[in-house]
């Protein structure tokens, strides 16, 4: 007798797709002994029908070794593309000029655009007294990320497919399973008057969301697919448009030959934002770690760790419009820490790694160190056009690992860290040569280094206290540093300001979008979660270093920047001062956590910030308030 038997499996968690896509298999080529032995620049093939993708799959697993690849990294051309002359509003941080990145908040000088919660709120900003939210849209799943241009808004969400697979089993039951599998849904919308937003064009691509651009009329979405839907079933990548689903063209699937793994596929998919058409390509490589785009090209960073090393393969993929074309591949030691680590300059892409062991497993006769026993860092210099290894630099900070790069023009700037925070600048400008021009080192470290101006470098991490005993420091609250780099061989820290005691936090350390750049009066804005500390609790009004604070503010600090360094200037809040915050344990900010501001534009001389629940608009001239609305 046959039943029927349905079982939802919920399989789009964030535990699920770690384990699922972050802990594939790895390859262990070109890693002899722990010591990376070349630098090969490998062919990319593509698949000529569904079978071969099936084949390839499933003899690679046969012969699989056990090593790992991680997610990598959590996710400017030129010091002049930064300068260009300041529009009256502000717009999202981004590391290449022309290159738009996604984010929760973007305005076009009249209205703002909020993901907030599961929707996108539309609000009429500018002129301040004629605030208010004149739109709601509501895309399937949850929005990720924005993009507007003249007369469209973009949403890209997180969002899943159903599935349903009928299975007989040996004494002739029938069970339908029934699951959910990742997706990524792209909404183009058109905007016109107050209000007035419809879709213009839809898609939902497999895989969940890992970075998007767009250049021009054209927005590119990264997602990352696992392989395997059951232990022998090979999924196929696809995408649907206007509800209609259809599989890659296997001719559109691209691999390497002689690579062992790991098994999930990166997928990039173009929208042409004006007419809704679309093109796709997928890399059968590995969960991209790092992603970074210039006008012409994206590079992928996989990284790939074995017992005692690690190593990434680097893809380029040309782009033009809806042109996708996988070109060529190199692998060089060591992980790619973000995007900021890699950088396309005058025909020639660089690229800073930290090398290190992972999983070296400590024994009682040899008591070695299981993590960090390898740590150097290493900038590689490879020819855009076939990904060739032309110039090296390795070895740098022996047991420091890199916290923050940045290439700007022929320079490279590095922060690596261990006890102290030595900036590394780097002479790029003979491509086979580079070579270390200075260094500074000073406590603390930066997470995000931001260009200002042709003389300084703005960073911004944590500040940190060396322990009394061991071989490493407390890091304590935010740090803001302003390097003067004009003296090439000599960089100086000419001015610093920290916030907070340890446990303070901002989003600026793992993503560079929240942080707000004022060139028209100096200043920096960015959230800010703060701790403070009671010395009053602890013996002789002297806390240890590894003291943590109570949580008692949220929201964002205005600092000044000029040649004589960091001033404060003041901070704006969405959480009301009746509550005595300060008067109350860290536990209780979490309750008015919808107020956290989690983005700050300016539109004129009007500086907004924004939470899930509200905007606020306060003077840039003396920061009283101007108004206040509710969202």
């Amino acid at each position: 007798m046959n039943r029927r038997i349905s079982v939802i499996l919920i399989v789009v968690t964030v535990a699920a797709i770690l384990l699922q896509t972050a802990y594939a298999f790895i390859y262990y080529e070109n890693i002899v002994g722990g010591i990376y032995s070349g630098y090969s620049s490998t062919p990319l093939k593509h698949f000529e029908s569904y079978t071969e993708i099936e084949t390839y799959v499933k003899v690679k697993k046969s012969i699989e070794k056990t090593f790992y690849t991680l997610r990598g990294g959590a996710f400017f051309d030129s010091l002049a593309s930064l300068k260009a002359s300041t529009p009256e509003y502000s717009v999202t941080n981004v590391q290449v000029e022309g290159v738009d990145e996604a984010d929760i908040v973007k305005t076009d000088g009249e209205y703002i655009y909020v993901v907030s919660r599961d929707s996108v709120v539309v609000v009429k900003a500018y002129p301040p007294g004629e605030a208010g939210v004149v739109a709601r849209v509501k895309p399937n799943g949850s929005p990720q990320g924005l993009f507007i241009a003249p007369g469209k808004l973009v949403v890209i969400s997180s969002t899943a497919r159903l599935m349903e697979k009928t299975i007989n089993n040996s004494v002739g039951e029938v069970y339908s399973i029934v699951w959910e599998e990742p997706a990524t849904g792209i909404t183009v919308y058109d905007i016109g008057g107050e209000g007035d937003i419809r879709v213009s064009s839809s898609f939902k691509v497999d895989g969940f969301y890992v970075s998007s651009r767009m250049i021009g009329d054209y927005v590119y979405v990264f997602t990352s697919q696992q392989v395997y839907r059951f232990e022998d079933e090979v999924s196929i990548p696809g995408c649907e448009r206007e509800d209609v689903y259809a599989w890659i063209d296997p001719r559109d699937i691209y691999y390497v030959e002689d690579d062992m793994g790991p098994y999930s596929y990166t997928n990039i998919l173009a929208v042409d934002i004006v007419d809704g058409d679309y093109s796709i390509k997928s890399l059968l490589v590995g969960y991209a770690g790092a992603v970074y785009v210039s006008r012409d090209n994206i590079y992928l960073a996989i990284p790939r760790w074995s017992e005692d090393s690690s190593s990434s393969t680097i893809y380029r993929i040309a782009i033009d419009g809806l042109e996708i074309g996988a070109k060529a591949s190199v692998d060089i030691p060591g992980v790619v820490l973000n995007q900021f680590s890699m950088d396309e300059y005058n025909g020639y892409f660089r690229v800073a790694t930290s090398t290190q062991s992972l999983l070296r497993i400590p024994t009682l006769a040899s008591r070695s160190n299981p993590l960090g026993s390898k740590l150097s860092t290493n900038v590689y210099v490879a020819r855009v056009e076939d990904m060739a290894i032309v110039g090296r630099l390795e070895g740098l900070a022996p047991g420091e690992n890199i916290h923050s790069a940045r290439f700007i023009g022929d320079r490279c700037y590095l922060v690596t860290f261990k006890k102290v925070d030595p900036l590394f600048v780097i002479d790029l400008s003979i491509p086979d040569k580079p070579s270390v021009l200075g260094y500074l080192k000073i406590p603390g470290y930066s997470d995000y280094l931001h260009p200002y101006g042709e003389s300084y470098l703005i960073g911004i991490g944590k500040e940190t206290v060396e322990a009394e005993e061991g071989d490493f420091a407390w890091y304590q609250g935010v740090k803001i540093s302003l390097f003067d780099v004009r003296n090439i061989s000599n960089p100086v820290e000419t001015g610093k300001y920290v916030i907070g005691d340890r446990g303070t936090d901002t989003p600026v350390l793992r993503d560079h979008k929240a942080l707000l750049v004022d060139y028209r009066n100096n200043l920096i804005v960015f959230p800010v979660l703060e701790a403070k500390i009671d010395p009053r609790i602890y013996q002789g009004g002297v806390p240890p270093p590894y003291a943590y604070g109570e949580l008692v503010w949220q929201g964002v600090y205005i600092l000044r920047i000029s040649d004589a360094g960091i001033d404060y200037v003041g901070k704006v809040t969405h959480i009301d001062t009746a509550i005595e915050l300060s008067s109350k344990r860290g536990e209780e900010l979490w309750r008015y956590s919808e107020f956290f501001v989690k983005r700050a534009l300016y539109i004129d001389n009007i500086l907004y910030t924004i939470s899930d629940r509200r905007v606020k608009m306060n003077s840039l001239n003396d920061l009283s308030e101007v108004a206040i609305l509710d969202i």
